[in-house]
């Protein structure tokens, strides 16, 4: 399995479509170590068709990640759920831009996962500096 690391601002130089196409057929994993800045326009063509749950080694949320990307990618796969449980809306769902979740507002599964990239983060601090 190839790993993917991702630029600081995506998509920079990556085809998307393509690497999506390789993470769904299982041939590729995510580094999102370096990413800052993921526009939610980029993350639906990136992770389209895959799922969280079923596709979490693939898309490599067990590895280093910054909050405010992990925040983004939840915040994509929530507002998949959404439209999956609403076929009728699922158009006006792509148009929104807005998020139907509100700040500040994580459900435990997040907060969760959230706190393990941070112990994992602390985990790998504590290496470099006994180094």
């Amino acid at each position: 399995m190839q790993i993917i690391t991702l630029p600081t601002i995506l998509p920079g130089e990556l085809n998307l479509e393509e690497l999506n196409q390789k993470l769904r057929q299982g041939d590729a994993q995510l580094d999102w170590s370096a990413v800052i800045s993921a526009p939610e326009s980029q993350l639906e063509i990136l992770l389209n068709h895959l799922y969280l749950d079923k596709n979490a080694d693939t898309l490599g949320v067990e590895g280093e990640i910054a909050e405010n990307i992990a925040n983004d990618i939840i915040r994509y796969f929530d507002n998949q759920k959404i439209s999956l449980k609403n076929p009728e809306n699922q158009l006006q769902n792509h148009k929104r831009k807005k998020s139907p979740l509100k700040p500040g507002k994580l459900v435990v599964r997040d907060l969760s996962l959230i706190l393990h990239q941070k112990s994992k983060q602390m985990k790998i601090w504590q290496r470099m500096k006994s180094w």
